[in-house]
This record gives C-alpha cells, structure tokens and sequence, in this order.
C-alpha cells in the first residue's frame, strides 16, 4: 500500500479528509514526495508550478520543504506521512538486533 492508497483507504484514515477536493494539490503533493506517477495532465502542469522541477521524479525524496501559509494543512499532512511512515514501512533493516519482537505486524 503507498501513501495515496491510504489516503482512499476507509480502513487506514477513516474521515480525516472531510472535502476531499480541498486536499487535492496535497495528494499531488505526496505523489511527488514518494516517487509515485503523476498520471494526469492537470496535476503534472500543477506539479511543476510549485516546484519549479521541469522533469518530475521517478524517485521519492529524502527530504522536502514546504513553504505555505496558515492553515494550509502543513501539521496535518506531516502527521499523516509520519502516521503512514511508521506503519507502512519496513524498519527491521535498520534496527539493532534484537529491537523487534514482533514476528507480525497487524493494523
């Protein structure tokens, strides 16, 4: 499951986006941020607006900067990846022996 996928998902964040249209420059957002395809002429135009990027990423980024005003949603969008990060990715390689117990992982 990728961070879009999630963000559809009724099961993952249950009513959190309550206009969903309102949300739609974030979804391009994290499309980017992930490395995810950006299929929609629309939102590739949108894209390179406020990036400045003329080739989009293939991959995802390491980092981002966010530059918006009040009550853009930035808190929001930072708590769901960091919500989606710890429960979708895989972390065991990057554990010291012994840290995971866990032989499953179950949401």
């Amino acid at each position: 499951m990728n961070i879009i996928d999630s963000l559809h998902d009724p099961r993952v964040f249950p009513g959190q986006f309550k206009k969903a249209e309102t949300w739609h420059a974030w979804e391009v957002y994290l499309r980017l941020l992930f490395g995810l395809p950006i299929e929609d002429k629309a939102d590739r135009r949108l894209a390179r607006e406020c990036t400045g990027l003329e080739r989009l990423p293939s991959r995802p980024f390491r980092e981002s900067l966010a530059i918006c005003g009040r009550r853009s949603g930035k808190s929001f969008i930072t708590a769901l990846i960091a919500v989606f990060l710890a429960c979708f990715k895989e972390w065991r390689p990057y554990l010291s022996p012994g840290t995971w117990r866990s032989k499953e992982r179950t949401i």
